[in-house]
């Protein structure tokens, strides 16, 4: 069993993990998003905030389960099978990696979000980010050591979880809407389905 220390992993969380989203501001300015990210950010982290207030934390809970099984596929190989749709498989893949995670200890789950899903986003972020580098990496810090200073304050707060687990799902609305295709294509096709019935 792989024993990591509390400070490693609160370190490896707030000073490399967390910040990696930030990476949406960059993504946000470069292809003028900007407003698009603020309202998403705005509406649901504020969302959050009530579902809080009204002690619904489950129902937040349940929504970052979901949200996170569908950012986490793009992490999953690619397995071609006829007539099934590979993104579908990843899909799978992701959602019973999501569901493990109340088996496994927590450790191997630190270990799979710095060794496979951080580097893997910043890959697939290369394209908007490459041009933006000093921006982004004074961004990355800048965050990552902020997030490491409100740790040291003391425990994490309900309030506090509650607004990061909403700041979380809010990078990931933001990249399946604007930095995903799969989006883009459903809303396609779906338009299309609305066309024809018209017809």
């Amino acid at each position: 069993m792989l024993l990591l220390s509390k400070k490693f992993i609160t370190n490896a969380m707030t000073g490399i993990v967390s910040p990696h989203g930030i990476t949406d501001y960059i993504h946000a300015k470069k292809f003028g998003f900007l407003q698009e990210l603020y309202k998403i950010n705005l509406g649901i982290v504020s969302s959050g905030y009530f579902l809080n207030v009204l002690q619904m934390q489950p129902l937040i809970n349940l929504l970052f389960l979901i949200s996170s099984a569908i950012h986490f596929r793009n992490d999953m190989p690619t397995i071609r099978i006829k007539t099934v749709n590979p993104k579908l498989l990843q899909l799978v893949f992701s959602s019973a990696f999501v569901g493990s995670l109340h088996f496994i200890p927590f450790e191997y789950f630190i270990i799979y979000m710095l060794c496979v899903h951080t580097p893997n986003h910043y890959f697939m972020a290369w394209n908007y980010i490459k041009d933006n580098l000093e921006e982004t990496i004074g961004l990355v810090s800048g965050f990552g050591f902020l997030l490491s200073q409100l740790n040291c304050v003391g425990n994490i707060s309900s309030n506090f979880l509650t607004f990061l687990q909403t700041l979380v799902i809010s990078h990931i609305v933001y990249q399946e809407i604007y930095v995903f295709s799969e989006y883009k294509e459903i809303v396609e096709r779906y338009k299309k389905l609305k066309n024809m019935k018209k017809k």
